[in-house]
């Protein structure tokens, strides 16, 4: 018993490393989802914080000896100067009204996120709501990175926001088909990330209710008093 519970303690923890490692390569988009998930290590035990802490310094380490030291630094200087590309951008920053409208949006947006998280923590609709923001709201998004958050996201929405996952679904082929209406609309790239984020936020908000409803059942049907001697013991680990 007590194997098999550090076999999956040290599946999630590699998982969350490999996870994280992985947001590493496009930040730029995974930074709210990174956010979520350092969120569900803070409410693990100290072991296994330290675990996730060694296996990114690993991480780090080896892409430094890959790449050089300074290489956050010459990133850091490379987003600084290059500033948000050209097309093909598939971003509200598309949509060319002033770089700081968008700018305004994503801080604000970032300020509700994280007391979202701070108030009910890293459920499975506040990720959706991540990866789709990361796509809708970030100026370094491009052509080939929407199908990979319709690849994450439209499932999901295609169940519980089915109006957003059809529009969405309709309209994303008319930018790789080439149709006139593509080519002449630099509104329609940021519309199909638009309706994914608006679907994410209408299943995270509308199903705020029912989660808090199942969670209040759960805690009348616990007992209230345990008896003497006994223990609810947890091992600080667990999906998102």
């Amino acid at each position: 018993m007590r194997a098999g519970i550090n076999a999956l303690t040290a599946a999630f923890v590699v998982g969350v490393v490999a996870g994280l490692a992985l947001m590493g390569l496009k930040p730029q988009i995974t930074a709210l989802t990174g956010i979520a998930v350092a969120t569900q290590v803070l409410s693990w035990t100290r072991r296994s914080q330290i675990q996730v802490v060694a296996g990114l310094a690993a991480v780090l380490l080896l892409s430094a000896a890959l790449s050089g030291l300074d290489w956050p630094v010459r990133w850091w200087a490379y987003v600084k100067t290059a500033g948000p590309p050209a097309e093909p951008v598939m971003s509200i920053y598309r949509m060319g009204i002033p770089l700081a409208v968008p700018t305004i949006l994503a801080m604000g947006f970032l300020t509700w996120f994280v007391s979202r998280l701070a108030r009910h923590g890293p459920t499975r609709s506040i990720l959706l709501v991540a990866v789709a923001a990361g796509c809708a709201l970030s100026p370094y998004v491009h052509d080939y990175d929407l199908p990979l958050v319709m690849a994450l996201v439209w499932p999901a929405l295609a169940v519980h926001a089915t109006p957003f996952a059809a529009a969405a679904y309709l309209l994303h082929p008319l930018y790789y088909l080439g149709l006139p209406l593509a080519g002449g609309a630099p509104w329609l790239p940021p519309l199909v990330m638009g309706l994914l984020l608006s679907g994410t936020l209408w299943h995270h908000l509308s199903g705020e209710n029912q989660e808090r409803e199942t969670h209040q059942g759960d805690q009348a049907e616990k007992p209230k008093h345990l008896p003497a001697g006994d223990k609810v013991e947890g091992h600080g680990v667990g999906p998102l």
